[in-house]
C-alpha cells in the first residue's frame, strides 16, 4: 500500500509543506496576510480534523516568534556596539592628527586610551551573559 501521508493525499501534504516553506523564506509578509492563511489553515484542518496538527504548528509560531525577536533585540545591540566603535575610531584618529607634532599630549593620550581599555575590558566582562550549560541527559 502507498503511503498517502498525514492527510491522505501525498500530493496536498507537499503543497502545505512547500507553502509553509515558502512563507519562512519570505520576510516581507505582513501580520494581516499571515491571519488570512491562518484562518485558511484553521478551515482545512477543521474540516480534516487535524487540528491537534495546528495546535503543535502554533506553539512552534510562538517559539520562532520569541527566537526572532531575541535575534532582533541581539542585533540591534550589536548594531550599536559597532556604531559606537566607529566613533571612537573616528574620535581617536582626530584627536591622532590633531597632536600629531607634541609628544607629550600623544603620550597622555596613549595614557589615556590604556585606561579607557582596561575600563572597557571590565565593563564587557561584567555585561556579558554566560552562557547556558546545557542539561546533562542520562
Amino acid at each position: 500500500m502507498v503511503d498517502e501521508g498525514l492527510f491522505g493525499n501525498h500530493g496536498f501534504e507537499h503543497d502545505v509543506h512547500k507553502s509553509l516553506h515558502e512563507l519562512e523564506e519570505s520576510s516581507h509578509i505582513t501580520h494581516h496576510k499571515l491571519d488570512e492563511i491562518l484562518e485558511k489553515l484553521i478551515d482545512i484542518l477543521h474540516k480534516l480534523g487535524k487540528l491537534d496538527l495546528l495546535e503543535k504548528i502554533l506553539e512552534k509560531e510562538g517559539a520562532m516568534t520569541k527566537e526572532l525577536d531575541d535575534l532582533t533585540a541581539q542585533v540591534a545591540a550589536e548594531e550599536d556596539a559597532v556604531n559606537s566603535a566607529i566613533i571612537l575610531i573616528n574620535g581617536l584618529a582626530a584627536q591622532l592628527a590633531s597632536i600629531a607634532n607634541d609628544p607629550a599630549a600623544i603620550e597622555a593620550l596613549a595614557v589615556s586610551l590604556k585606561a579607557s581599555v582596561a575600563s572597557l575590558s571590565a565593563a564587557v566582562v561584567a555585561n556579558t551573559p554566560v552562557a547556558p550549560v546545557p542539561p546533562v541527559t542520562p
